[in-house]
């Protein structure tokens, strides 16, 4: 590898000094993790799941039933037209026009004490994504030369790489399903106001409110438990992950 030193003074050995130091850097932070912030994140996500679990009842805080009137402009509620037949009224309507000076000023509302606990989970999950990211950038980077014998410690290191990419995967996926609970609301919201004498809609909408809100506890419920569990199986096998082949243990457990 050629440097040019008229551009950068970094020679071979600072290169080589300043990736030892990242490493050192980034095994203090990943044992940091693992011995004071998972079990810490435990404590704390217990106290929120039992306080989720105990007012079920916080979950209706919105009337859904919102008069159809706030949302149609006054030149088309001024004609001869009842609540009966405002199916197809915003045909009559410039759309550009309906949706950038009426509508901004007048939005259907949503859940918004469940909005907040989703406001809550999305800074849970990245905060745990990236706390997940850098114990297993940690443990990758302890993964010893590749050779015959003594490959018990590697093969420890492997299956604590897949579980914690495992629950990497799982949170990402949760976030996704957040997007689409909002997608399938405003869908069934606008259903309900072309639609307004269909009650099913409105109901469709309390029922995704409703299972949404055991989602939410659900997700906290399992970041909670992957944290107890990540941290029980991280420390039970630390030496192993320090020093992977520090002796072999063919017949050790890997989760015992």
């Amino acid at each position: 590898m050629d440097f040019d030193k008229d551009e950068k003074n970094e020679t071979p050995s600072d290169i080589l000094k300043a990736i030892d130091d990242y490493k050192a850097e980034t095994a203090k932070t990943a044992e940091h993790l693992i011995y004071h912030v998972f079990p810490r994140r435990f404590l704390e996500l217990s106290k929120k799941v039992r306080e989720l679990q105990s007012t079920p009842e916080a979950l209706f805080d919105v009337d859904v039933l919102i008069d159809f009137r706030d949302f149609v402009p006054p030149e088309v509620l001024s004609r001869k037209r009842t609540a009966s037949n405002l199916n197809g009224v915003l045909e009559d309507v410039d759309s550009e026009s309906f949706k950038y000076n009426y509508c901004a000023s007048n939005r259907v509302p949503m859940n918004r004490k469940l909005q907040g606990l989703l406001r809550d989970l999305k800074a849970e999950l990245f905060s745990y994504i990236d706390s997940l990211g850098k114990v297993k950038h940690w443990i990758q980077m302890r993964v010893p030369k590749i050779e015959d014998g003594n490959n018990f410690g590697a093969a420890v290191q492997s299956e604590i790489i897949q579980e914690l990419g495992n629950a990497e995967e799982a949170a990402l996926e949760t976030l996704e399903q957040i997007t689409k609970y909002f997608l399938t609301r405003g869908k069934l919201i606008s259903k309900s106001y072309k639609y307004p004498k269909l009650e099913d809609y409105i109901n469709a909408i309390f029922e995704l409110d409703e299972k949404q809100r055991m989602n939410v506890t659900m997700c906290f419920l399992d970041i909670r438990n992957n944290y107890l569990l990540i941290y029980d199986l991280l420390v039970k096998n630390i030496k192993l992950v320090k020093q992977p082949k520090g002796r072999t243990r063919q017949h050790q457990s890997l989760y015992g």
